[in-house]
């Protein structure tokens, strides 16, 4: 059973609810890379979601939020892709790429 509209847990269902799959994998592929000391801001470019990590480096999904891509730019050549299906390797995967855009000159 639904809870009413009413209520504050209704007010948070009918939110959930209405969130585009692409913007729960972007919140919770931000929640990973915390675990790897990543902080990155989530920005609204054109209406979907990205996280911002550096300069160089951004993470956007494809519209139904099943592929995560990560590069300098979402209208370029993605540096990297994974699965949302598994948000602990994404995140290990793109934490390797900021460690290693850090460790050049």
């Amino acid at each position: 059973m639904s809870p009413p509209d009413i209520t504050p847990a209704g007010d948070r269902l009918i939110e959930a609810t209405r969130r585009p799959p692409s913007g729960l994998v972007i919140q919770r592929l931000r929640t990973a890379l915390n675990t790897h000391e990543i902080y990155p801001s989530i920005v609204y470019a054109r209406g979907v979601p990205r996280l911002v990590i550096s300069g160089n480096l951004t993470v956007w999904t494809n519209h139904v939020g099943t592929v995560i891509y990560w590069g300098t730019d979402p209208d370029k050549e993605p540096a990297g892709q994974a699965p949302s299906s598994d948000l602990i390797k994404a995140a290990q995967k793109i934490a390797e790429q900021v460690y290693t855009n850090s460790a050049t000159p």
